[in-house]
C-alpha cells in the first residue's frame, strides 16, 4: 500500500508496471524449466551411451575390424548344371507370378530403366535377358552384348550374380569364412544359445536361412506341423524364401537337442516398436543370448524416426544387463528391379543409413553386419530382397561371428 501511494505521488499508474514485472517472473521461469528440461534430456542421452557402451562393449576386441573384412570381398563363380539354373529359374518366375511382373521383365514399348510397369510402382522395368534386346539403354531395350551394356545408367539382368553359383571370398586372406551347412555342425556354435531375429522380411529371410540349416534332415523342414503337407512342398528350398510361405513358417523353435532356442519376432516399422520392447524383456538376464536386429526400408531409411522411437529406447532397457547382447543388421544393397523413382531406397539413402548405424552404434562397441557390399551386384528377385543363397551366407558369417565371440 505504501509503495502504491508513493507512485501515486509522482503521478505514476502502479497496475502497468505491476503487469509487466508479473510476466517478466513468468517468463523467466518458464526459461528455466525449458532448460532445465533440455539439459536433463541430454544428460539422459549421454547416460544412456555411457551406461550402454559399459555394458554392451562385451565383444572381443577387433571384432568389428574382423566383421568388417569379413563383409568386403568377391563373389567367385561355381559350377552348376542346367538343371540347377532352371530349378532357380523356376523359383524366379514364380517370384515374378506373385508380383504380377511379366515374366520377361519387359514392357511391350521396350521403355526401360527409370519407368515401372503399369500399376507396379515399385518395380523397375527392364529388359529380357533371353530375349533379342537384353541391354537396357538411354531408357530402352537394345540388342547389345554384355561388354557393350556398360554404361552408368544402363541396366542387363545377365550382369548380376547369382549367389546360389557362387562362392564369397573376402578380401583378406587371413580372414577365413568356415562354413557350416549341416545341422550337427551349426550347433556345435549354437549349442546352449538362445538367438531372436527381429525386424521385417529380411530378417525373416535370414532366419529362415538359420532354421533351415538345422530343421531341413526332419520331415516338414521349417514349416509348422498345423500347416498342409502340400504347403511343404510348395515352400521347399528356394520358395520359402517367397512372402506367402512366411506364414507357414515355424517362428519359434528349440533345436540341437533342446539346448537352442531360435524365434522370429516381425517388426516392420517403428509404430510396432514394443515387440522389439517385448523381446528385450524377455531375453533381460538370459545367459548366452542373442537379439539380431534390422529395421529400415518401411520407414524409408529415416534415421531420426527409428532412432528415437527403436534405438535409443532399445539401449535405455539394455543398458542394466550384461544379457541379451545385441547385434544389428544394416541395409542391404538395392537390386536392378527396384524402382528408381522412390529415391529414399536407393543405394545413396541406404548408405547414409548405414553410415549414421555406425555412427550410433561404433562407439558402443555394438557390432554391425553391414550386407551392402555382400548383395550389390548380386540377383535379387525383386530388387529388394535376395534367396536362398545370399542369405545361406548371411547366416554363415553370423556363425562364424558368434563362434569367435563365445571361443575361449
Amino acid at each position: 500500500m505504501k509503495a502504491r501511494k508513493w507512485f501515486r505521488c509522482f503521478g505514476i499508474n502502479f497496475r502497468p508496471i505491476f503487469y509487466v514485472l508479473a510476466v517478466m517472473v513468468i517468463l523467466g521461469f518458464a526459461r528455466f524449466l525449458v532448460v532445465t528440461r533440455v539439459d536433463r534430456r541430454q544428460g539422459l542421452k549421454n547416460k544412456i551411451a555411457v551406461t550402454a557402451g559399459d555394458t554392451l562393449r562385451q565383444q572381443k576386441p577387433g571384432s568389428q575390424r574382423w566383421l568388417d573384412k569379413m563383409l568386403t570381398g568377391r563373389w567367385v563363380p561355381t559350377k552348376y548344371t542346367s538343371q540347377e539354373m532352371d530349378e532357380l529359374e523356376n523359383f524366379h518366375k514364380r517370384a515374378w507370378k506373385h508380383h504380377k511382373i511379366p515374366v520377361s521383365l519387359q514392357r511391350e514399348d521396350k521403355k526401360c530403366g527409370n519407368v515401372s510397369f503399369p500399376n507396379l510402382f515399385w518395380f523397375r522395368a527392364v529388359c529380357d535377358p533371353r530375349g533379342g534386346t537384353p541391354c537396357c539403354m538411354n531408357s530402352f531395350c537394345v540388342d547389345k552384348p554384355v561388354q557393350e551394356c556398360q554404361c552408368p545408367e544402363c541396366y542387363d539382368l545377365r550382369q548380376p550374380v547369382h549367389a546360389e553359383f557362387s562362392k564369397w571370398e573376402p578380401q583378406d586372406a587371413a580372414v577365413q569364412l568356415t562354413p557350416f551347412t549341416r545341422e550337427r555342425e551349426v550347433c556345435r556354435v549354437l549349442q546352449n544359445k538362445t538367438v531372436y531375429f527381429i525386424g521385417d522380411s529380411f530378417m525373416r529371410q535370414v532366419y529362415t536361412s538359420a532354421l533351415a540349416m538345422l530343421r531341413d534332415g526332419k520331415p516338414r523342414h521349417v514349416i509348422k506341423d498345423t500347416v498342409p503337407l502340400v504347403n511343404v512342398t510348395n515352400c521347399d528350398k528356394y520358395f520359402r524364401y517367397l512372402a506367402p510361405c512366411g506364414y507357414f513358417l515355424i517362428l519359434d523353435s528349440l533345436e540341437c537337442n533342446g539346448t537352442t532356442r531360435l524365434s522370429m519376432r516381425h517388426l516392420y516399422r517403428v509404430t510396432e516398436v514394443d515387440r522389439l520392447f517385448k523381446a528385450v524383456r524377455e531375453l533381460n538376464g538370459t545367459v548366452n543370448s542373442w537379439l539380431v536386429v534390422g529395421i529400415g526400408i518401411h520407414n524409408l531409411y529415416n534415421m531420426t524416426a527409428i532412432r528415437q522411437a527403436a534405438i535409443d529406447p532399445m539401449l535405455k532397457l539394455l543398458q542394466n544387463s550384461k544379457w541379451p547382447k545385441l547385434i544389428w543388421m544394416a541395409a542391404q544393397s538395392p537390386g536392378l528391379l527396384k524402382t528408381g523413382s522412390e529415391k529414399r531406397q536407393q543405394s545413396q539413402a541406404i548408405l547414409d543409413y548405414n553410415e549414421k548405424l555406425k555412427s550410433i552404434f561404433g562407439p558402443l562397441g555394438i557390432p554391425i553386419m553391414n550386407f551392402f557390399q555382400l548383395t550389390k551386384g548380386v540377383f535379387s528377385f525383386d530388387g529388394a530382397h535376395y534367396g536362398k543363397g545370399l542369405n545361406d551366407v548371411k547366416v554363415n558369417i553370423l556363425l562364424n561371428f558368434l563362434q569367435q565371440e563365445t571361443t575361449t
